[in-house]
């Protein structure tokens, strides 16, 4: 969902993110 709105974000999110 996040990843979609702001893709740069979800690079550093994508650790704590990475399960959703």
């Amino acid at each position: 969902m996040i990843f979609c709105i702001s893709p740069k974000i979800s690079s550093q999110r994508s650790s704590s993110m990475a399960t959703i």
